[in-house]
């Protein structure tokens, strides 16, 4: 199944990739990798390496400081 359309129409919708022309959101959308993430689940430790750009399409994400829930970012 293609899904790279729909991919591209979705980062149409964010700031940044709003610009980018139907070749370079079509390139962008190959080279999505797309995660699944169940809740309580880590995505991003403080100190680690990151070396990715995450967009949250759904739902929910905590940002945690010395376990305390220092923002919460929904989509």
């Amino acid at each position: 199944m293609n899904e790279i359309p729909e991919i591209a129409q979705f980062l149409r919708g964010l700031p940044g990739f709003a610009v980018l022309d139907d070749v370079q959101l079509a390139d962008c959308a190959k080279n999505i990798e797309i995660a699944y993430y169940r809740k309580g689940s880590d995505i991003l430790t403080i100190g680690s390496e990151n070396r990715w750009l995450h967009i949250v399409r759904n739902g929910a994400v905590e940002l945690l400081n010395d376990n305390t829930i220092a923002s919460v970012f929904r989509h």
